[in-house]
């Protein structure tokens, strides 16, 4: 399951550790390295309070919706469950383009078509504006995702619906009909559900929590990177804190360094677990996971030449 290498896996009763000579304030260097990164890409007050503030005005608007579709005041789609998803309900977002969106999903009690998205949007943000006067919204879309905006923040609204997966063919034709949402695009808002469930049953702890903003972080700054979706992310800062022969749990600063070793000794090569998780709705050429490798084994070296803040970009 796990690479032989991997010394997490590996009792150590079954080996014996080998010390490298290093600089006696090294580790605790590199730790304050690493919790000054993770200060520093700390979203600040002012994004989460307005984050917040159109995330919790859109669900009080959307819960009105959902009453009036019950009712009968508004059938052009018919809203069921509302669910807050992505880096913000996880808890994970940093600094940077991604920190004054949210992200939900809708689910629909019918497949939805390019037509009732454009009906949904323009009554969200009808009734935002008629709810809040006072302030300014407009809505947008992109590809077949909604975003609904203030002044301040901006929350993307995906769709799904009970049906998903199934996308009704045209009469007389076996083609479905083009203007229903895709089948696989409803899929994909579907997994962010089940994605954001999965996450909190899991993956809640603060060291996790805190190793997947630093991924996020490396992510944004070595392109190779880019390969690994936030699901992979969450999944690989699981792995690293809590996959150990004995049952405990990694620090933050220990478990990046084993996120790097996992990369460098090539577990993206494997067609096993859990390279086939990481890439289960993405297909990854072979040359970039072996350039995400190279560069995971380069900042690895990096850090055993202490050079680790170069790593962490707090030089």
């Amino acid at each position: 399951m796990f690479p032989a290498c991997d010394l997490y896996q590996i009792s150590p009763s079954e080996y014996q550790r080998l010390t490298v000579e290093q600089k006696p304030d090294s580790s605790e260097a590199f730790k304050s390295a690493v919790f000054q990164r993770l200060f520093a890409i700390t979203v600040p007050a002012r994004s989460k309070d307005a984050v917040i503030g159109l995330v919790s005005k859109l669900q009080t608007v959307l819960e009105g919706i959902i009453l009036q579709g019950a009712s009968g005041m508004f059938t052009a789609c018919i809203v069921d469950e509302v669910k807050l998803v992505g880096q913000y309900q996880k808890d994970t977002t940093i600094t940077g383009p991604r920190e004054l969106y949210a992200e939900i999903v809708i689910r629909l009690k019918t497949s939805p078509s390019v037509v009732t998205l454009r009906l949904l949007g323009e009554k969200i943000v009808g009734d935002l504006m008629q709810s809040f006067p006072s302030e300014k919204f407009g809505w947008a879309m992109d590809g077949y995702i909604l975003e609904v905006s203030s002044s301040l923040a901006s929350v993307k609204i995906h769709v799904t619906a009970e049906s998903a997966g199934q996308n009704t063919p045209v009469p007389d034709t076996d083609q479905p009909d083009p203007d229903l949402v895709p089948a696989d695009v409803l899929e994909a808002s579907a997994r962010l559900v089940e994605e954001a469930a999965w996450f909190a049953n899991n993956a809640s702890a603060s060291n996790i929590k805190g190793l997947v903003r630093l991924l996020t972080d490396l992510r944004e700054r070595h392109t190779s990177f880019s390969i690994f979706t936030d699901s992979a992310l969450d999944l690989l800062a699981h792995l690293c804190v809590t996959a150990l022969v004995e049952g405990s749990t990694l620090s933050i600063e220990s478990a990046f360094r084993r996120f790097l070793e996992l990369l460098s000794m090539g577990i993206l090569m494997r067609d096993a677990w859990p390279t086939t998780e990481l890439f289960l709705y993405k297909n990854v050429p072979v040359e970039q996971r072996v350039a995400a490798s190279r560069t995971a084994s380069e900042l690895l070296c990096q850090i055993s030449m202490g050079d680790f803040r170069a790593v962490l970009a707090t030089h």
